[in-house]
């Protein structure tokens, strides 16, 4: 093969020569056109061409999905080593740091239209504004990039292993809005690790602290309870000693939310009322005390505070709503079906459940667990067994694809084993269930 790939290699001109090498240097198991055009500083005509013929001699591979090429392993291979030799340590430094910043601002740009109105703190979101949005809706965002989360992660590591720390941190932030939406833990875990390592390398208080709070909320959703309060402690520990107001009131926010998590809502309200001070005092930032409210909303109404959590739900939905948000619309409808549930308001409850099953855009399988399992529990509340039992059934579906630490999963396992318990003398229902929520069989996300 190597005496192969050295005789297709020297048939070849010195620009290819040189692109061929090259191209074996950037990170990930694939790489798009525009990366190479970075990473081998050519423009657009030069690299199809490079991209054509290299491809004619089956140096490099097209597919399966659009702008997806590939060097076959063995070429991989072969091209590093020739590189290794042809090629000076700075020259390929510029080529992973120039790939490492194409995939780090096109991550950032779809981030921007994922989450358009959260408070951003990387120096990547300042690059080249005038660019225009990389997708269409959030949606669109998310589909766009999930195929390339695995590059996106192998250029992060590579700019960590080459001391490129002041690149390595920003991809926490220009993944922030893929890893919460997509509850892609996994990725959100690695991201977070490697951010955090290299966010104390560049010895940044508020890049630390940053990383310290998407870590926290990942380790919320997946029901690590202890170490997302160890986050929540350090990056508002780290915001203060920055002087970032706005970082903090975050940080009371997510700390707040996991307090209400460990089933702590006095506690919770405390820490969301400082942080909402936190907000009223430092410049305005609708998104970040909307979320706030909503988290103190839920917590009011856990406590039985009913008026004054409808004045914090009614303030946030108008925020998100302004904004463009549906899928924060669609999880504030999900709170307000829960306190309606507590008030045994069930009609009011389906209302905001039909909402939230309307507007929740590419739903994940904790969203869909959520909503059926609230389902659930309003046809149970109401006495109608069946129309529980068969939302509980398509919530358990969904659960099946969660950790099982997971606050939602340990909702759904909870519900379940009281079903179990009491399947062998249901009580029968002699009045009409009311409008049953979504049917559909789930698919996996």
């Amino acid at each position: 093969m190597t005496i192969t790939l050295n005789a297709v290699y020297a048939d070849l001109p010195d620009p290819l020569q040189r692109a061929y090498r090259h191209l074996a240097l950037l990170p990930g198991p694939m790489f798009s056109a525009a990366a190479a055009a970075a990473a081998l500083a050519a423009d657009d005509t030069a690299i199809d061409s490079f991209l054509a013929r290299l491809s004619d001699v089956n140096l490099v591979q097209f597919g399966p999905e659009l702008d997806q090429w590939r060097m076959p392993e063995p070429a991989a291979a072969h091209a590093r080593a020739l590189s290794e030799v042809g090629d000076s340590a700075g020259e390929r430094a510029a080529v992973l740091a120039r790939a490492v910043h194409h995939y780090l601002m096109w991550a950032a740009r779809l981030d921007t239209v994922i989450a358009p109105g959260r408070r951003r703190y990387a120096a990547v979101f300042a690059w080249h504004p005038e660019l225009p949005p990389a997708a269409a809706d959030d949606q669109a965002a998310i589909t766009m990039m999930q195929p390339w989360v695995p590059v996106l992660l192998a250029a992060q590591a590579a700019a960590a292993d080459a001391g490129l720390h002041a690149l390595a941190w920003q991809f926490a932030e220009a993944l922030w809005g893929y890893v919460l939406r997509r509850q892609d833990y996994a990725a959100g875990q690695q991201v977070c690790a490697t951010a955090l390592d290299s966010a104390y390398r560049c010895a940044d208080l508020v890049a630390q602290a940053r990383a310290h709070m998407l870590a926290g909320a990942l380790a919320r959703r997946q029901g690590h309870l202890p170490e997302a309060m160890d986050h929540h402690d350090q990056a508002g520990e780290l915001f203060e000693r920055s002087g970032d107001t706005l970082g903090s009131a975050a940080a009371a926010e997510h700390l707040g939310a996991t307090l209400l998590a460990l089933s702590q809502p006095s506690e919770a309200v405390t820490v969301l009322q400082s942080g909402l001070d936190l907000y009223r005092a430092a410049p305005p930032h609708p998104r970040g005390q909307a979320l706030l409210r909503r988290q103190l909303a839920i917590a009011l109404a856990r406590l039985g505070h009913h008026t004054q959590a409808y004045t914090h739900f009614d303030a946030a939905e108008g925020v998100f709503t302004d904004l463009g948000e549906p899928y924060l619309i669609a999880r504030l409808a999900l709170d307000l079906a829960e306190a309606a549930i507590a008030r045994s308001d069930l009609d009011q409850a389906l209302e905001h459940l039909g909402k939230a099953a309307r507007v929740l855009p590419d739903r994940s399988s904790a969203d869909d667990a959520h909503l059926h399992y609230l389902y659930a529990k309003v046809h149970r509340q109401a006495g109608h067994t069946d129309a529980a039992d068969r939302a509980l059934t398509i919530a358990l579906d969904y659960r099946g694809h969660l950790p099982d630490d997971h606050p939602t999963a340990l909702l759904v396992d909870t519900m379940a084993s009281g079903s179990r318990r009491t399947a062998a003398s249901p009580a029968p229902s002699t009045t009409p269930a009311p409008e049953p929520g979504p049917d559909d069989r789930p698919t996996t996300s």
